[in-house]
């Protein structure tokens, strides 16, 4: 990460973090699998638009910088590391180390409600 909340460029794949989980049936709809949190953890961390629409609408190039901007400043109130990031037009992927074991309360203030 870089300095005052930017998220700096970084290079790397991001395939095999995943973690596989069974997802569990809550009143007949398939509900997302809990999320393991632990300190040091790496997680894989991706999100689609609906229908695997564009998530970054309008002028796509602001979007995104808004989209890093705020995940900067989520890195900061945190205190996440992320190690890579990659933006497609429909979907992001990133790569976010948490030391304090708070991936689900930073995705869930910050991130997912912003954006």
């Amino acid at each position: 990460m870089g300095s005052e909340g930017q998220v700096s460029h970084c290079t790397g794949g991001l395939s095999g973090l995943s973690l596989d989980e069974t997802p569990t049936q809550r009143n007949g709809d398939m509900a997302r699998p809990l999320r393991l949190e632990f300190a040091g953890a790496l997680y894989h961390v991706t999100a689609r638009g609906n229908e695997r629409r564009d998530i970054f609408l309008g002028n796509a190039n602001d979007d995104r910088a808004t989209f890093l901007d705020t995940l900067g400043r989520t890195c900061e109130r945190f205190n996440w590391i992320c190690h890579a990031y990659c933006l497609m037009s429909n979907h992001y992927h990133l790569l976010i180390e948490t030391p304090d074991a708070n991936l689900s309360k930073g995705m869930d203030q910050a991130v997912n409600c912003r954006f």
